[in-house]
């Protein structure tokens, strides 16, 4: 009997372990990291297309770290998060990591000034998803739209880069008496960076700063 009651135990701890559901882990491709991951003492210096101000972007700080189980409503998952701290006028931090209700991966940037601002974090790249495709993210981004294309070639302060991300990160916010559209876009070249970034409101470009030089280690 006691045979028999050793080996029923036996059974039960092979099948229950295999009934168990796996926590999904989100990893970072090693592909988003070649267009958006870069170290310390990394920087890139920008010209104000209007007033030909410059701005010097350093990354103080790339922290990379592994967030715990979270939870959207739907879903329990862990990520994996790289998050990069900047010194600069118009960034101040940017987040790689799995989207809300989502499966890719997005890049988030926050802008320093509070003219820039959207809310919540204005998404800047979207992985997996098809290009000139309107997105609208869910969880904490409802009412923000997102878009991108792929570029040939942009010319930026006489010099061309090939293979260029542009994305568009938008929002409509309204009031009692107007209504008013702010959109960020993002010009991005792999192992390069940022080279380009306006703020539009109602369409009109009220900011555009361009690269001019950079120096970057990944």
């Amino acid at each position: 009997m006691k045979g028999k009651t050793l080996f029923y135990l036996f059974c039960i701890l092979l099948v229950f372990p295999s009934c168990k559901k796996d926590t999904p882990h989100f990893t970072i491709s090693s592909e988003m990291e070649k267009w958006f991951v870069f170290q310390k003492n990394s920087y890139w210096i920008y010209s104000n297309d209007s007033t030909l101000q410059e701005d010097s972007a350093f990354v103080n700080n790339t922290i990379y770290s592994t967030q715990g189980v979270a939870e959207d409503g739907e879903h329990k998952y862990s990520f994996d998060m790289i998050s990069l701290f900047y010194s600069s006028k118009i960034l101040n931090h940017s987040e790689i990591h799995k989207g809300c209700s989502q499966d890719n991966t997005v890049l988030y940037f926050e802008l320093s000034p509070e003219q820039y601002y959207l809310d919540p974090y204005p998404i800047a790249y979207i992985e997996g998803i098809e290009p000139k495709n309107p997105f609208s993210p869910g969880c904490g981004w409802q009412g923000m739209e997102f878009s991108f294309e792929t570029i040939g070639s942009l010319k930026i302060n006489d010099s061309a880069y090939k293979n260029v991300i542009h994305s568009n990160c938008s929002k409509t916010y309204q009031s009692a008496t107007q209504s008013q559209n702010i959109s960020l876009q993002f010009f991005f070249a792999k192992n390069i960076g940022l080279l380009k970034f306006q703020y539009l409101k109602n369409d009109t470009i009220k900011s555009s700063w361009s690269l001019k030089r950079y120096s970057i280690i990944q």
